[in-house]
């Protein structure tokens, strides 16, 4: 990088910490936030490991980055996470119950969802188990991790991915898209990871159960019943109709050997 753009993305960066200081909503206790680092899951993972070794429960934080030089999402994919460009935060929960954890993917991403619909339309979809589309591109993702240190319930990492200045050139593929591409007009990006932080924090406390969720995360679903859908499940692919959601959040698929349910896993097309 040249010196140039050097001094650009630091100017760019003091200018994202002065608005995201100054707009930090109340609900927001703990915060950190970097100029650049690996990725916001790891600095988060770093932070419950050091708690853990001194035999304490990390503290609920949020991890924002305005540049991650490795950005993950699933299945180990990198996620194009360049200075001044997307959100790239982590939610660190220091407990989890077990009977919980099913449910988080669907609520994170309807509360990305809540964030950004106003923005883009109300078009916001929610393609299984992680992917936010609009028109259907990908316009955000979210990786959760559990972490189990010693007894109790495990931490759990919750990370988010939002695209937000990338022009169509500066996107990873044909099938990705951003606020600046899919917004009228798109807030800045110190005002957009505000809402996609308090969206998220509204679901996870939102009350109605867990019928509640898998129903309005069904009414959000990119897959229509009878969608012909193809499963990456660890080194298999299985292929099927997608006959909606289980009480869970789990995909029903209907295949050739009987109806299977995914629990993990990630649809690669359709």
């Amino acid at each position: 990088m040249s010196p140039g753009a050097q001094a650009g993305v630091e100017d760019g960066y003091r200018d994202y910490l002065v608005e995201l200081s100054a707009a930090r909503p109340p609900a927001i206790e703990n915060l950190i936030v970097l100029r650049s680092t690996d990725s916001t899951n790891q600095v988060a993972r770093r932070i419950a490991d050091e708690a853990a070794a001194d035999g304490a429960a990390a503290v609920r934080s949020w991890i924002v980055a305005y540049e991650q030089t490795s950005g993950r999402g699933r299945q180990g994919r990198s996620w194009m996470s360049p200075a001044g460009q997307g959100v790239y935060a982590t939610l660190l929960v220091p407990q989890v119950e077990e009977e919980l954890l099913p449910a988080l993917p669907l609520a994170v991403g309807l509360g990305i969802c809540a964030a950004l619909d106003p923005l883009v339309g109300a078009g916001c979809k929610l393609k299984w188990p992680n992917d936010v589309l609009v028109g259907g591109l990908k316009i955000a993702g979210l990786l959760i991790e559990s972490l189990r240190r010693g007894e109790g319930a495990p931490a759990v990492l919750i990370g988010i991915g939002v695209n937000h200045g990338q022009a169509t050139d500066q996107l990873p593929s044909g099938r990705a898209t951003s606020l600046r591409l899919a917004a009228a007009a798109a807030p800045s990006l110190a005002a957009c990871t505000w809402r996609v932080a308090v969206a998220v924090e509204q679901e996870l406390e939102r009350p109605g159960g867990q019928s509640d969720l898998v129903a309005r995360y069904a009414a959000r679903s990119a897959h229509a019943p009878g969608d012909r859908l193809r499963c990456q499940i660890g080194h298999d692919l299985v292929e099927g109709d997608f006959a909606g959601f289980d009480g869970r959040g789990f995909l029903r698929l209907r295949t050739a050997a009987g109806e299977r349910l995914v629990s993990g896993g990630e649809v690669i097309d359709g």
